[in-house]
């Protein structure tokens, strides 16, 4: 992978960040951007709870210490972040 797409979706994970300020559940995606975005967004998810789109995206949330809900059990999102790598 070359340096010009790592911080091509560095920039993007940094830019998604302004959208989380009042948000109290997010919605995640999948992909190799939304791993930057989870893992650049840590300390701003930490107080969060996170709706993962794949079990992938559930799992690294988790691994990383961030609270995981079920999609079942959520009535609504403040804010979802995915990406578009392709």
């Amino acid at each position: 992978m070359g340096e010009d797409v790592v911080n091509a979706r560095r920039s993007a994970a940094l830019r998604a960040l302004v959208y989380l300020d009042n948000a109290r559940v997010v919605g995640i995606g999948t992909g190799s951007t939304v791993e930057v975005f989870l893992k650049t967004a840590l300390d701003k998810l930490s107080d969060k709870v996170i709706v993962a789109s794949s079990i992938d995206t559930a799992l690294l949330a988790r691994s990383l210490g961030l609270s995981v809900a079920d999609p079942l059990a959520v009535d609504s999102l403040d804010a979802y972040v995915d990406s578009a790598d392709e």
